[in-house]
């Protein structure tokens, strides 16, 4: 997902590994607080959800910018 590479950069463990849902739950705890308490519960698909919903949080206060062709379709990622 370009958006996790843009907020944690390239070198994540894989999401479907211990280590990777850790490296998730840390740094979406640090960005978004207010789900800290439902950290642990989460797989890796509700913190996928939870990016791309960053993510559109982001568009919304026009703190993303856009890739692709606008003709094909465009998606957001976080500046």
């Amino acid at each position: 997902m370009p958006s996790k590479v843009r907020l944690f950069g390239a070198a994540m463990p894989r999401k479907t590994t211990k280590q990777g849902t850790r490296f998730l739950r840390d740094r979406l705890g640090n960005m978004l607080p207010g789900l800290r308490p439902y950290l642990d519960v989460f797989d890796h698909d509700l913190y996928d959800a939870a990016v791309a919903a960053y993510t559109g949080l982001l568009y919304r206060q026009n703190r993303a910018e856009p890739l692709g062709n606008s003709k094909e379709g465009l998606i957001f990622i976080p500046d």
